[in-house]
């Protein structure tokens, strides 16, 4: 539904699903046929965040177009992994992704996320407390992000219906500086 000559439900909806599928990457070890880990790429930051225990330091990013880029682990919260880039290298273009403070999260907000085949997952918040955001979208990968209608990064996946906070996200980008 459109409100006061704004934005309907539907274009915020399909709005949000093109910047994280534009966000959304796989990284492979090097030399990997198949891949290790879903991420999220933060073009600003020139840094791609994941969740995953199975990485090694240096991986191959694979962007939404296609194109690849080596990146090396640059901080780590537990699960948590920030990959930077070379200063020479050369990035393809996405969104800008504005993190979300769980203190702005609500429940009951809609979330959404990308699968590892690419569908579009629609889910609801059901809690948000001290580990982080808690939703539930069925089939989500360890390490994708999920953001709200306004294509927002509210959190990373942890694999089992817990989203690391954007605010660790954030902490970890303010140490790369």
């Amino acid at each position: 539904t459109e409100v006061d000559g704004g934005p309907t439900t539907e274009e915020l909806l399909t709005s949000a699903i093109s910047a994280d599928v534009a966000r959304t990457v796989t990284l492979y070890r090097a030399g990997a046929q198949t891949p290790t880990a879903t991420g999220v790429y933060l073009p600003v930051s020139r840094a791609v965040v994941t969740v995953s225990n199975e990485l090694p330091g240096h991986v191959t990013v694979v962007f939404n177009d296609g194109s690849t880029v080596e990146a090396d682990r640059t901080q780590e919260d537990g699960p948590l992994k920030m990959y930077g880039f070379p200063a020479d290298s050369k990035l393809p273009s996405a969104p800008s992704a504005v993190l979300v403070p769980s203190s702005e999260v609500k429940q009951g907000q809609t979330v959404i996320g990308i699968s590892a085949d690419g569908r579009a997952i629609t889910g609801i918040v059901g809690k948000i407390d001290g580990e982080g955001v808690h939703a539930e979208l069925p089939g989500l990968p360890g390490g994708a992000g999920i953001v709200n209608l306004s294509g927002e990064l509210v959190g990373v996946s942890a694999g089992t219906g817990l989203f690391i906070s954007a605010e660790r996200v954030d902490a970890l980008l303010s140490l790369m500086q």
